[in-house]
């Protein structure tokens, strides 16, 4: 069973007014489908571009807005599989997602640089109005270190980055 994504839409008879009602591109309502899905089969959601981002056994467990719905057999869910972004289903079966490492790479450079630096800040300030304590002191220029040792991590060579270790 496969149903198309899922957008809401208006039935000509409304069971409740808070429940919003959805339709796949075949007009196929989502609870009225719910029913032929297989008990046994893991059911996924997954957007335009394939990517699973919710799953279960219980179809009415997901909630597939703006996605379509397929259901696979337990056999043939891959070791590791998750919902994490990491997989996609092709038509036919759950594949691993193509990985941007850069991209992540890059992320995770921001994301730690931003990290640091709020770190940084009080300590810093510490420092400036000279109330700083020797520990806050070596953990300032601890964490300038990392700073710049994360500033010179090149995204690019990702997936093959060694990162710098944040001091404690």
């Amino acid at each position: 069973m496969e149903l198309k994504t899922l957008t809401a839409y208006e039935p000509v008879v409304r069971e409740a007014d808070n429940i919003l009602y959805l339709q796949d591109e075949d007009g196929k309502d989502w609870y009225a489908s719910q029913s032929l899905f297989s008990a046994t089969k893991l059911k996924i959601a997954f957007t335009d571009d394939g990517i699973i981002r919710t799953a279960d056994y219980d179809v009415s467990a997901l909630w597939p807005f703006n996605m379509a719905v397929a259901e696979v057999t337990k056999k043939s869910v891959p070791a590791g599989f998750n919902i994490d972004g990491e997989w996609m289903y092709d038509g036919k079966k759950i594949i691993p997602a193509p990985v941007d490492h850069v991209a992540r790479a890059e992320a995770k450079k921001q994301s730690l640089l931003s990290e640091v630096s709020q770190i940084i800040s009080p300590l810093q300030d510490a420092v400036e109005l000279g109330i700083a304590t020797e520990e806050e002191l070596a953990l300032l220029t601890a964490m300038k270190t990392y700073r710049v040792l994360l500033g010179r991590v090149e995204p690019a060579s990702a997936p093959d980055i060694d990162w710098p270790v944040k001091p404690e």
